[in-house]
């Protein structure tokens, strides 16, 4: 998609670039031309090349963080364009001089200070909300899908045997499934700590435990208190981990 966009803008800048020369060519003859005739005709080119790549750099290569954002981005790079080609046509027509050229290139300056300015204040704007609202990394197990892991080993349990030590360890999964619910946040800062990924793999590794001792023909009653303390433990490291992450 960005390569046929890309194309597309080339295309296009090639037609415009064509046009303005044509255009200015025709319209203003060699006797009537000022010093700054192309000049002027490379500034337009410019300025259309920088309306039309710009949106399809924009459109092709931006972040979902950014999606919300970028008609604004676009917005302001097309305003500035639109401006600066008008205070350029506008000074065209007035009579030569030094300080209308200085005048005329202040003007400019500031235009683009000002467009600069705008987008910079916009990114500020657009890193401020999308903070904490960070997706969980691949390869990292977000705490919606732990807590759907545990889910399911509840299931297995009920589904397998009806023994009161089940019936115990399923009452540990259900309280570490909730703490997870409720007390940990699925995006943000959360998936880059170590303190949480160390978390996501001590769960998964106790619920292979799980599975496995599921199969087993019988259950010996030190394992299931075995399972019983070390889920205990983890749902202790769900609080940690949550006050670490108010704490910041």
């Amino acid at each position: 998609m960005r390569t046929k966009l890309l194309l597309v803008a080339a295309a296009g800048w090639a037609v415009i670039a064509l046009a303005i020369i044509g255009v200015s060519l025709l319209l203003i003859s060699p006797e009537h031309r000022s010093p700054f005739f192309w000049e002027r005709i490379l500034w337009a080119q410019f300025l259309a090349a920088l309306v039309l790549f710009s949106n399809a750099f924009l459109i092709s290569k931006a972040p979902p963080s950014v999606g919300g954002i970028l008609p604004a981005f676009r917005l302001v790079v097309t305003a500035y364009a639109f401006l600066s080609l008008a205070w350029m046509l506008f000074n065209a027509f007035l009579p030569n001089a030094d300080f209308i050229s200085r005048f005329h290139l202040a003007g400019q300056i500031v235009l683009m200070a000002v467009a600069i300015a705008v987008c910079i204040l916009l990114n500020i704007s657009r890193v401020a909300a999308a903070h904490g609202t960070e997706p969980i990394p691949e390869g990292t197990c977000p705490p919606n899908e732990l807590a759907s892991l545990l889910k399911a080993e509840e299931f297995r349990i009920q589904q397998g045997s009806k023994a009161k030590e089940y019936g115990q360890l399923v009452a540990v999964l259900k309280s570490l499934r909730e703490q997870i619910q409720y007390s940990l946040p699925h995006v943000g800062e959360i998936g880059r700590r170590e303190e949480y990924r160390q978390f996501s793999e001590a769960v998964r590794n106790a619920c292979q435990k799980v599975d496995a001792s599921i199969r087993e023909p019988a259950l010996v009653e030190n394992r299931i208190a075995n399972l019983r303390q070390e889920f205990s433990d983890l749902a202790m490291k769900v609080e940690s981990i949550a006050e670490s992450l108010k704490r910041r």
